[in-house]
């Protein structure tokens, strides 16, 4: 069991002592109930066999860290404002940190544990009422944050890993203690239903019998027809994400191979994306002879700052909204064309999910689980 000493500075000292490790371990928290709560996780992992390796390295004489900084005294902040510094964290992670930095960035290290995250989670739920994917969106990018302290040797270990796996889902007297729970699974599976893509169509048609038809006076601007016409065909029969399409430029189309490079995803990575037939021929009436640079320069002029995209974004969200209240597309996102895409990959194809997953993007085939109910929904539709 580790010891712990109190400081005259008020700090109090731990040590973990264990066969199994090449020293003792000593770490310094701001008071004992958090030393002795972190210990105790540590102390749990050593005994199950499963030593984070990251604990050899506080694994020494007391002496060789002397010159060290004490990081379980250090607030949350610091360690979130040098993760953003020091890594290239994705834009969803920098947009939760930042909220974490004003919600519990006072927090020492040291204080960070399963037992206060559980209780900083029962609070997103039974405070505020957050919807599952809103707490793993914000524990998540936390954790990503203390995985890489940990990789750079400045913590011993990081708890968050030690989370039950469905610790964002409420059970059923978080369920009963508030008004209105979240389900535990709330991703849109919005797509398009019978005689919306024809009235989308005609839409980016200027068709002006149907304008009229619906009551309105006038469709959307004519210099954005052309090309908000190639994104939604480029939505529907390549699953590529908004920003992926918007800041495209002409030198990643290859209409030869008939294949789009994308070297700006939203996970980091660069993946090539295969044209239909229906795509090849769409880029084909849009791209005039010597077009070069942005594919579309309404929506995106080539600003790559965090401010740059996200204005590119409502730009074309904007005129997206516009588009489906005239196709009486009730709330239907840009985004759910992604979703109608990879449907279609699924019902269409014979594809397996590796390799629409390599189309998509979708890094984790977990997130593909719910389109393979697609196709056993087909399969089940041809059996007697």
């Amino acid at each position: 069991m580790a010891t712990f000493r109190t400081r005259s500075s008020g700090t109090v000292e731990a040590c973990i002592r264990r066969k199994t490790l090449p020293g003792p371990i000593y770490l310094t928290f701001p008071n004992e109930p958090e030393a002795r709560a972190y210990c105790a996780q540590a102390e749990a992992l050593i005994d199950a066999g499963n030593v984070p390796h990251e604990l050899l390295e506080f694994a020494k004489p007391k002496d060789a860290r002397r010159d060290k900084p004490e990081p379980m005294m250090a607030p949350l902040s610091d360690a979130i404002r040098e993760y953003l510094a020091g890594y290239h964290a994705t834009d969803g992670d920098t947009q939760w940190l930042n909220v974490l930095l004003s919600e519990i960035g006072s927090r020492a290290i040291g204080e960070i544990t399963v037992q206060w995250a559980m209780e900083l989670v029962r609070g997103y739920k039974l405070e505020k009422n957050l919807t599952p994917a809103t707490i793993r969106h914000r524990i998540g990018a936390l954790r990503r944050c203390l995985d890489w302290h940990v990789t750079m040797g400045r913590l011993p270990m990081n708890p968050l890993k030690l989370l039950p796996t469905r610790y964002a889902s409420y059970n059923d007297a978080e369920a009963a203690a508030v008004d209105d729970a979240p389900p535990a699974v709330n991703d849109r599976d919005r797509r398009l239903e019978e005689g919306e893509e024809d009235r989308i169509r005609k839409v980016l048609a200027g068709d002006r019998d149907y304008i009229k038809s619906v009551g309105a006076e006038r469709g959307i601007r004519p210099e954005s027809l052309g090309q908000m016409t190639l994104l939604f065909e480029l939505a529907i029969e390549t699953a590529m994400r908004m920003r992926e399409m918007f800041t495209l430029t002409w030198d990643q189309i290859d209409l030869d191979r008939r294949t789009i490079f994308l070297d700006r995803t939203k996970n980091g990575d660069s993946r090539q994306v295969p044209l239909s037939t229906v795509a090849v021929a769409v880029i084909k009436d849009y791209f005039t002879t010597g077009s070069k640079g942005i594919v579309f320069p309404l929506f995106w002029n080539g600003d790559t700052s965090k401010l740059g995209l996200r204005r590119a974004s409502s730009r074309l969200s904007g005129r997206w909204r516009a588009v489906a209240a005239l196709a009486k597309c009730d709330d239907l996102h840009f985004h759910d064309l992604r979703h109608e895409a990879t449907s279609r990959l699924f019902e269409r194809t014979t594809m397996t999910d590796i390799q629409i997953s390599r189309i998509t993007g979708h890094r984790d085939p977990r997130m593909l689980r719910r389109y393979s109910n697609l196709r056993a929904s087909d399969l089940a539709d041809r059996l007697w």
